[in-house]
């Protein structure tokens, strides 16, 4: 929901603006026309004191009124009227039957761009002998014919009637079952007719009696916004009538359609006295989606992404107007096809005694962030446009929360020709994609930095173009499905997604989708997990099983010590992505990216032709990560790149650069193959909440450092960085941990650890630890610090390593 709500930059309705209702005039009836275009808006409004209150709203412009006296009695009382798709004319039909037409921008301001209509009659009111078809006219609606004539289709008492507005003679009728025609709507590709032919169409949906008729007015049609080449057709041989009592009408007053690019119909939305139904158009009964809602509906209207529907509440005290985003989620355990993934993002409650009539979107001045409004109190402009920062700290931030989770954020908008941008500039959508989920980053991160200035944040998004890593902390690969063929693939994928600039992320362990994965495949996806930036289970199994760490209680020791080894890793991660943070460096990185001159990894293979393992990374510069990804696989072949050797802390041994090397990975084994580059060593955490997998008991208490080290004969120092975790890291105090061997001297080698301040932020921050445990192999001697010899680690990890010495910090 985020995703959708960023995208929009609207969550709740923040202005509304009264148009054209003052004096006495500020009673209106029930008789409203109202467009919207991506030109103008315009409204006409029938008063009760006798006038037609006409708006025009353009960009840029102040509303433009003008009161068109009417004498609204008897004969003369208005019926129905309605805008030709320009906003240049209104057409009214009176009692009487008869057809007046309004040149509306000629009438209010002789600066606004007036198209007159070949035919029509461009100065002062025109009007047309009165027919008795036009008799109980309740709707209109205009169409404009691919040969440049205008029809107006005029719903009476059981019939449709068509009236050329040029000459006002009757073109055609349709009848409809008896009882009033409420409502009238033009649809493109509605997909209800008989004919086979897979032409686009254009019908007329006419409302009446809790029913439903969709008439076929010609085979191929003028779509004005996309183009096509048509033969309009009007004779009654090529109309048809599609009469039905869809479900889902009862109490229908409104309705509205959605034009999809990829969908060869439109989708029909109607609300009714239940709430909101979706009719996905091969015939008006196919039921898509539906969504109760808490009062009966009355107006509705549909822009790219949001439906807005006005309500009238049981207790009449307010009318709402609730916005809707709307996506097609399948439902599981309805009875219907699916059901209407909803999210309400307003509610907003009209005035007491304000009802309203008609909802439209504001195309013209912000698409898809504002609706129109017109009650019977005048017309309103409500703004959907809100910054998101304001958004996020009034839903989520002021209630708690310290991160953001953007998920879903692709942005899959169907119709490719939707326009994204402002009233300044617009360009279509599938231009604009690519970036929606880095300005969702940008919001989430503006928000948060507002909110908290002095916290660090944490956003984890699933989607975003290059340059989203400067918001976010966190990716991953998306819902991945559980198989060994995917954990083989996905740290490739990851390993891509850091060579492109996003270093911290992973994939889902256990896998998103399909059959819960067995004990194997469980343990060897969380031995690769947990050398990686983000370790994280996050599952929606078939069957409605999500998959945890203890979804196998027979390995569940293993699990355990394995999630202990990922928080003993964290500080050499942190230091990691703190580089990642300023020099790019990936956390995770290729073979060939370390060692660019081997050129095995180049090729691929060596001479005996071993296949080198696209699942093998470098973590950091210290550590080689070889996972298992086979099933029923205890051992497998490594490929040690470089020119220096590698220990290995589960065998104990040293091995030589260039070989191929055969090591056992059992899946009582907590953590995957690795080994350490000679040189190097890796800063750990001596206790987790007060333990140790470890046991060190020399350790100091408040979480202190081990460093693991793999020394050669040379001169070697391990550096890490610390600092409190939270703040904002240009304003954070930061400290440098230096771990320093000497080369040996009569077979011992002196050891120096040394902490120094390399920034003073404006947040104080101590080091919570003043010595090392510096932790070798056997047979390496140190002096400098505490000795405690041949001191073995105790447990299944490592049981080669032992702590050599204790060295106090040297603070500088």
């Amino acid at each position: 929901a985020m995703a959708a709500l960023y995208g929009l930059k609207a969550l709740c309705l923040i202005k509304s603006q009264s148009l054209g209702s003052k004096g006495n005039n500020a009673i209106v009836s029930d008789l409203q026309a109202a467009l919207s275009t991506p030109r103008l808006a315009c409204f006409a409004l029938v008063t009760s004191a006798g006038y037609i209150i006409v708006t025009v709203l353009e960009p840029t412009q102040r509303p433009i009124s003008r009161q068109i006296p009417w004498f609204n009695q008897g004969e003369q009382k208005i019926k129905a009227l309605c805008f030709d798709p320009q906003g240049n004319y209104l057409a009214i039909v009176t009692k009487n039957g008869s057809l007046h037409l309004i040149p509306v921008l000629e009438l209010l301001s002789p600066g606004l761009n007036s198209q007159a209509i070949p035919g029509l009659q461009s100065q002062d009111i025109t009007s047309h002998n009165p027919s008795k078809l036009l008799l109980n006219a309740n709707s209109m609606v205009w169409w404009r014919l691919e040969d440049g004539s205008h029809t107006v289709l005029v719903g009476t008492t059981g019939q449709v009637v068509f009236v050329d507005v040029a000459t006002g003679a009757i073109r055609s009728k349709a009848a409809l079952s008896r009882g009033p025609v409420t409502f009238l709507h033009l649809v493109h590709n509605l997909g209800v007719s008989s004919s086979s032919s897979t032409e686009a169409t254009l019908h007329c949906i006419a409302l009446h009696n809790d029913k439903c008729s969709a008439l076929l007015l010609s085979r191929t049609y003028v779509d004005e916004f996309r183009q096509r080449v048509v033969d309009t057709v009007f004779d009654t041989d090529h109309r048809q009538e599609f009469a039905a009592q869809p479900t889902g009408w009862k109490g229908v007053k409104q309705l509205a359609t959605q034009y999809r690019n990829r969908s060869p119909r439109e989708r029909v939305f109607v609300a009714n006295n239940d709430g909101l139904v979706v009719h996905t158009g091969l015939t008006l009964d196919d039921v898509g989606y539906q969504c109760s809602l808490p009062n009966h509906s009355n107006a509705i209207a549909m822009s790219h992404h949001v439906t807005a529907i006005g309500t009238v509440s049981k207790d009449t005290a307010n009318n709402p107007i609730i916005m809707l985003l709307l996506s097609t989620t399948a439902a599981q355990g309805h009875s219907m096809p699916g059901v209407l993934d909803r999210a309400i993002l307003a509610e907003l409650s009209l005035p007491t005694s304000h009802t309203c009539h008609t909802l439209i979107c504001d195309q013209a001045l912000a698409p898809d962030h504002a609706f129109f409004i017109t009650t019977n109190k005048g017309v309103f402009r409500v703004s959907l446009r809100r910054s998101p920062e304001e958004i996020c700290q009034e839903q989520l931030l002021q209630h708690g929360a310290r991160g953001l989770w953007n998920d879903n954020n692709e942005y899959e908008v169907d119709d490719d020709t939707a326009l994204c941008g402002s009233s300044d500039s617009s360009i279509p959508l599938v231009a604009m994609r690519p970036i929606q989920g880095l300005l969702m980053a940008m919001a989430s991160y503006q928000a948060l930095t507002s909110h908290s200035p002095q916290t660090r944040p944490v956003i984890v998004s699933r989607s975003g173009c290059p340059g989203v890593q400067r918001y976010c902390a966190q990716t991953w690969s998306g819902d991945n499905r559980t198989a060994w063929r995917t954990l083989q693939w996905n740290m490739a994928m990851s390993l891509n997604l850091a060579m492109s600039g996003w270093s911290a992320c992973s994939n889902d362990i256990g896998g998103f989708k399909g059959p819960m994965p067995d004990a194997e495949l469980l343990i060897r996806w969380i031995q690769s997990g947990i050398a990686q930036p983000r370790f994280c289970i996050h599952s929606w199994n078939d069957g409605n099983t999500c998959t945890e760490l203890w979804s196998h209680l027979e390995v569940l020791p293993v699990v355990r010590a394995a999630v202990n080894f990922r928080y003993h890793l964290l500080p050499y991660l942190y230091h990691l992505s703190l580089r990642n943070h300023e020099t790019g460096q990936p956390i995770c990185r290729p073979l060939v990216l370390e060692f660019p001159t081997d050129v095995s990894l180049r090729r691929g293979h060596d001479a005996a032709s071993h296949q080198v393992s696209s699942n093998d990374w470098m973590l950091g510069s210290s550590l080689m990560v070889c996972p298992v990804v086979q099933p029923e696989v205890v051992e497998r072949s490594v490929y040690l790149p470089g020119d220096q050797p590698w220990f290995s802390w589960q065998t104990g041994d040293w091995y030589s650069p260039g070989d191929w090397v055969t090591l056992r990975n059992t899946l009582q084994e907590p953590t995957p193959i690795l080994l350490m580059r000679q040189g190097t060593g890796v800063p750990l955490l001596a206790e987790i909440s007060g333990h140790s997998t470890f046991s060190i008991a020399q350790a100091s208490e408040g979480g202190g450092r081990v460093v693991l080290i793999a020394p050669g004969e040379d001169v070697m120092t391990v550096q890490w960085y610390e600092d409190d975790g939270f703040t904002p890291v240009a304003q954070a105090t930061r400290w440098q941990v230096s771990v320093t061997l000497q080369p040996a001297v009569d077979g011992v080698r002196r050891v120096q650890a040394q902490a120094a301040c390399l920034m003073e932020g404006s947040v104080p921050f101590q080091l919570p630890f003043d010595t090392v445990t510096v932790v070798g192999h056997r047979g390496v001697a140190l002096e400098g610090g505490v000795s405690v010899p041949d001191t073995s680690l105790v447990g299944q990890m490592w049981p080669h390593a032992t702590v050599q010495a204790i060295v106090p910090l040297s603070f500088e």
